[in-house]
């Protein structure tokens, strides 16, 4: 077969791309799981299964009694042809930028990190509110959105998985912290659009990089449309359904989080746990292929660095009888069925 009829068409099915990505995973101690698949109402109101190419995960300490958290990446891979670039529109100067591409969920935990350095993982990587993908002369905008959406709508899914798994499963998975980065990769070069007051400057430009500077990453920040949130609230509500007794282990988990390192923080409740939902579902970190490999490890440091500052508070353990109750270090317990 000459080059003219595979290598356009296997390059076009996105396969290669997503073979570099899960190989690059694998190389920095990821376990790789394949496809994420998971459901939601199509343009009809449907259900419908989806998926994401790639999840992987890893865990730190494993095998050990201080295993104490695992890093979960969804990556959606998107090739595209050479000449290919993706515009993005800075984040408005005037708001405050909301923060955590690195999700993390620690309010069923015993644990607890000081999450400063997956914000410090943030300091040079540019937010964006939204993206167009422009080849030729045509301008496509629903190519990046849809992308965007697959992931922002698997984050909270897997969220829920891996939440209701830990609550089902008695062991060191209950002190374990779980921590979500959704990641775009693509061969598309990356842009981000200078700021600029009005049109006159974009106009007069005879080139994109009088307006537009190229990156490595960005991170896509865009609020929950009626549609998502509605999907995530729908997750937490049926996370409820299956365990009902959640409230009573977040009060349990607030009384126990004491000392001056906590007494500022809001405690967890039902209210930051409905919270975790849509906060997954809102950032999502887009990467050119040639930087995915460094960006890893980047987020991999920023995670174990979280690590050093974590207080164990309590532990779980199931009694004769099944039910769920929190003790101390020390072995004494602190509440019961919950």
């Amino acid at each position: 077969m000459t080059d003219s009829t595979w290598k356009k068409p296997l390059l076009k099915s996105g396969l290669p791309l997503e073979h570099v990505v899960t190989t690059e995973l694998s190389k920095k101690d990821f376990w790789v799981s394949g496809e994420f698949p998971y459901i939601r109402g199509n343009e009809q109101g449907i259900d419908t299964e989806f998926s994401v190419d790639t999840h992987a995960f890893q865990i730190f300490n494993p095998g050990e009694e201080d295993s104490w958290g695992v890093l979960e990446v969804l990556a959606e891979c998107k090739y595209r042809n050479p000449g290919c670039t993706w515009v993005f529109a800075p984040y408005p100067e005037v708001d405050a930028v909301p923060v955590g591409v690195i999700y993390e969920s620690q309010e069923l935990s015993a644990v607890r990190v000081d999450t400063h350095p997956l914000y410090d993982f943030e300091q040079q990587i540019p937010y964006c509110v939204n993206g167009v993908e422009l080849m030729g002369n045509e301008a496509r905008p629903q190519s990046i959105r849809r992308a965007l959406y697959q992931l922002r709508y698997a984050t909270p899914s897997l969220l829920y998985h891996t939440m209701l798994r830990s609550l089902d499963i008695i062991d060191h998975e209950w002190a374990q912290i779980r921590f979500y980065c959704p990641i775009l990769v693509t061969t598309a070069e990356l842009r981000l659009l200078d700021r600029h007051d009005d049109l006159e400057a974009i106009q007069k430009a005879s080139s994109l990089d009088e307006i537009a500077k190229e990156v490595d990453s960005l991170i896509v920040n865009q609020g929950l449309g009626p549609q998502l949130h509605d999907f995530t609230q729908g997750l937490f509500g049926k996370l409820l359904e299956k365990h009902p007794k959640i409230p009573r282990r977040l009060d349990a988990l607030a009384a126990i989080l004491t000392g001056p390192t906590w007494e500022t923080r809001i405690p967890p409740d039902l209210d930051s746990l409905s919270r975790s939902y849509a906060g997954a579902a809102e950032r999502v970190l887009v990467v050119r292929h040639s930087a995915f490999g460094s960006t890893l490890d980047e987020i991999v440091r920023a995670v174990k660095s979280t690590g050093a500052s974590r207080i164990t508070f309590g532990r779980y353990e199931k009694s004769r009888d099944g039910t769920v109750n929190l003790v101390s270090a020390d072995g004494e317990t602190l509440a019961e069925d919950i």
